[in-house]
């Protein structure tokens, strides 16, 4: 990312300090990788993946407390899926809600439609992620696909930039202030009421429980 965002209850940072390492970590631990339909630990192919800038890398904060909560990775096309890829990870249990999820989904998709300007957006899901499959429908991303790998069923969604917009008209016509923020050094948005500047935040939450 080139600049931060706030959506709602969360700010969606560009990586800084150590929050690169604090991502690898995150998949080396078997309960994220797997989480995430990988079957070995993958820091080392992150990091690489980050050092190519090939892919789109955001950390999650929380607003109220400025703590380091997760991260979004959205990753390029592949001949197996024409949309660039979603995914998302809040490690510790005590910070996963629903809003934190559709705001953290909210503020990359924004980033990516309306400042990368790409056509079309994916997500995928693992059979029987209920909660997951309703925070992409809530959303606005339609189901396109179901595909097997490694004896597991995954569940593809997919939203145009069309569809963006009506997600985002709804968001501009539900809110009684800005609904995004862009946030540059040192991350803070008057506009929204975040006064604190990143460097008075908290040091991060270990990555598991």
């Amino acid at each position: 990312m080139e600049y931060g965002i706030q959506r709602g209850s969360i700010c969606l940072l560009p990586p800084g300090g150590d929050d690169v390492d604090y991502v690898c970590r995150a998949f080396d631990e078997p309960a994220i990788y797997q989480s995430l339909g990988l079957g070995a630990p993958s820091g080392a192919e992150i990091r690489a993946r980050h050092r190519l800038n090939s892919h789109v890398f955001g950390i999650i904060h929380e607003l109220t407390s400025r703590t380091r909560i997760g991260f979004v990775i959205i990753f390029p096309p592949t001949e197996a899926f024409d949309a660039w890829s979603f995914l998302y990870a809040i490690p510790e249990e005590r910070h996963r809600n629903a809003f934190a999820a559709l705001h953290s989904a909210d503020a990359m998709a924004h980033y990516m439609f309306d400042h990368l300007r790409i056509d079309a957006l994916g997500w995928e899901t693992r059979e029987g992620k209920t909660a997951a499959d309703a925070v992409v429908r809530r959303l606005g991303y339609r189901a396109v696909e179901t595909k097997d790998f490694a004896g597991k069923s995954y569940r593809f969604y997919r939203i145009t930039r069309e569809e963006w917009m009506k997600r985002r008209r709804k968001i501009e016509n539900n809110a009684t202030g800005p609904s995004f923020a862009k946030l540059t050094p040192p991350y803070y948005s008057q506009s929204l009421s975040v006064e604190r500047q990143a460097s008075t935040w908290p040091a991060p939450s270990p990555i598991m429980p």
